[in-house]
């Protein structure tokens, strides 16, 4: 019980201190606070139309490492 309480005082600490340093990136949504890969997707979306739309090259890979945790 007491190894969870300090795994979560260091996360939290990490996270403190990647947000408040601006080490992450804007687009960065999976192991942020109210953020997930669900709300990533309308970001990405804006993103690959903005691609689309300028005739810029653009190359989408889907990653799923869901099978790798079980």
């Amino acid at each position: 019980m007491l190894s969870k309480a300090r795994q979560a005082f260091a996360a939290e600490l990490l996270m403190e201190y990647l947000e408040k340093h601006e080490i992450l990136f804007p687009t960065q949504h999976e192991f942020q606070h109210k953020r997930t890969c669900t709300t990533n997707l309308p970001v990405a979306r804006d993103e690959w139309t903005k691609s689309d739309d300028a005739g810029d090259p653009l190359g989408i890979v889907y990653l799923d490492f869901s099978k790798g945790f079980v």
